[in-house]
């Protein structure tokens, strides 16, 4: 995995998807979003979820902490 990747959190997935976090995990689990496990927790590429997104035509809320810089 390179170095620019941004990794979110299964709760931070969940609030620019404005949802909750179990249903980013849920999504996860059944192969819709793309992710990383480190140890017991999931991490989910923000482009993986640009294109989940965009894939089903759900708006993001994107904080300027998550824009690439």
């Amino acid at each position: 995995m390179s170095e620019d990747v941004i990794l979110l959190t299964t709760g931070e997935a969940a609030k620019m998807l404005n949802c909750n976090p179990r249903t980013i995990a849920l999504q996860c689990d059944r192969g819709a979003i793309a992710f990383h496990r480190m140890g017991n927790h999931r991490r989910i590429a923000f482009e993986d979820l640009v294109r989940f997104a965009d894939e089903r035509g759900i708006p993001l809320r994107i904080a300027g902490q998550f824009e690439p810089a």
